[in-house]
């Protein structure tokens, strides 16, 4: 019984607030227009009847008065409905349209906010999704992307030979913001004999420390990689990956980049030695 005590309730109270009697005043616009005025204060009027409400031609019978502002900003319109009681604002509800043709629906939503007591956005409902929304979340900013291409030397790291190794990489990279930059990179280490090799290809960070032309930047990575040697005893193996380095990049504000990098990729595996590694320094471009 109590909580059909409190169901009942509140539908009165909701019905209370539905038959108020509203006196709708001539709207405030930024531009005289009277003809949009007179437009715009017999939608507001019709969205109040829509609404389960009635309209009242005497301000000083009517439980609630409302005031209508209509500002201009470019080629869209921001609409404020404000619910008065005896000169005290009681609430108020604001809403862009993006062109004159919006206003109907704007006005319908604004009204019920204004009456209901709750923000527009928060009661948008079925077919009232307006053409800027459409497609808000698809959105996007773009990335600026490069493929990179670099070279360099290196040192191979538990991999039983301590000749100076070559470096090859390259890759594409996706700046999603200004310190912010997506990298999938492919590096091979081999030594100057092509006896022994590490390979690997990472998806990974690049953070850069400034947004300026040149910058320095702090690079980290995961994928997998493969290692081998043919004039070793080391056993051939594969698998997961990592890496760290630091770089500066030149010429960001250009569509073409330079880069020099210096970095350590490490195979999470063991062979009969420890764990291939590689040291190694390169330089590149971003193009």
């Amino acid at each position: 019984m109590k909580y059909v005590f409190i169901l009942l309730s509140s539908l009165c109270f909701s019905n209370i607030v539905y038959a108020a009697s509203f006196f709708v005043d001539e709207p405030h616009l930024s531009e005289a227009n009277p003809e949009l005025s007179k437009s715009l204060k017999t939608l507001v009027m019709s969205s109040v009847v829509q609404s389960g409400s009635k309209t009242n031609q005497d301000e000083k019978s009517a439980d609630f008065t409302l005031r209508t502002d209509l500002l201009r900003l470019g080629g869209a319109y921001i609409l404020t409905i404000s619910k008065f009681k005896k000169n005290e604002m009681v609430f108020s509800s604001k809403y862009k349209a993006a062109s004159l043709d919006e206003l109907d629906d704007v006005s319908d939503r604004g009204v019920r906010a204004v009456i209901l007591g709750t923000q527009v956005k928060k009661d948008t409902r079925v077919g009232e999704v307006s053409t800027r929304d459409e497609n808000k979340m698809q959105t996007r900013v773009r990335s600026f992307n490069t493929r990179y291409f670099g070279f360099g030397a290196a040192s191979l790291m538990n991999m039983g030979n301590s000749k100076v190794a070559y470096n090859i990489a390259f890759g594409h990279f996706w700046e999603v913001t200004p310190r912010t930059q997506i990298k999938l990179v492919g590096e091979f280490f081999a030594t100057s004999d092509w006896t022994t090799y590490l390979a690997d290809a990472q998806l990974g960070l690049n953070l850069f420390l400034n947004d300026e032309d040149s910058s320095p930047y702090i690079g980290a990575g995961l994928g997998v990689a493969g290692s081998g040697s043919s004039s070793s005893s080391v056993t051939s193996i594969s698998g997961f990956s990592g890496g760290v380095g630091l770089g500066y990049q030149f010429f960001r504000t250009s569509s073409t980049q330079f880069d020099v990098y210096v970095g350590y990729n490490i195979e999470f595996v063991n062979n009969s030695i420890g764990n291939p590694g590689a040291f190694g320094a390169r330089i590149g471009i971003h193009y």
